[in-house]
């Protein structure tokens, strides 16, 4: 009984702690900024995001992808430099391979961001724009994300608002974090006036 009550004891401390950590790396990611300009239904965002500097690669698989990126960041560039993390790790399907794309902090631009030691990472510079968004949480598998494209083209549709492009996924957690923690969002850029 007393084991039971111990293992009991231990594995709720480790629940705690992960979700303890899920709180803390939530909190202090650098977010990407932007303005809220309408919430449509089912809480749709219409956001404007200033201009951006980005580190782009295309792989088979997110995990393919983020290694060059994650490299990069950590050090991995012609300066030796580290750069903060910032969120969200934005993805796309791209013709079946992954377009994976770091936003990096607003201090940084294409002129004076370090230049990468690998050719699988490029470095350029989005304009502003005015993104749809709808959020989300769990785990990002292919399927919710297709329902949440769906969800969030429909209601584009139903509001007459004309998109641009692909769908975007936002991943804001670390794969540590909880999954019911965690923030994901489908955006897509769209014409508003």
């Amino acid at each position: 009984m007393k084991q039971g009550l111990l293992i009991g004891i231990i594995f709720i401390i480790l629940i705690l702690f992960w979700i303890g950590w899920g709180v803390y790396s939530s909190s202090t990611a650098q977010k990407t900024p932007y303005s809220l300009l309408k919430i449509l239904d089912n809480s749709v965002e219409i956001r404007q995001y200033e201009e951006q500097t980005v580190i782009t690669t295309y792989a088979a698989d997110d995990s393919k992808a983020f290694s060059p990126l994650g490299n990069y960041i950590f050090g991995g560039n012609e300066e030796n430099k580290q750069i903060s993390m910032t969120a969200p790790v934005v993805t796309t399907d791209s013709g079946g391979r992954i377009e994976m794309s770091f936003i990096l902090p607003k201090e940084y631009t294409t002129d004076n961001a370090p230049k990468a030691q690998s050719d699988k990472v490029k470095i350029s510079s989005v304009s502003g724009r005015k993104i749809a968004t709808i959020r989300f949480s769990g785990f990002t598998t292919i399927e919710k994300v297709k329902k949440k494209e769906q969800e969030l083209l429909q209601i584009l549709k139903e509001n007459s608002i004309e998109i641009q492009g692909s769908p975007m996924l936002f991943r804001y957690n670390d794969p540590y974090t909880p999954p019911f923690m965690r923030r994901n969002e489908i955006g897509i850029e769209v014409k508003w006036i």
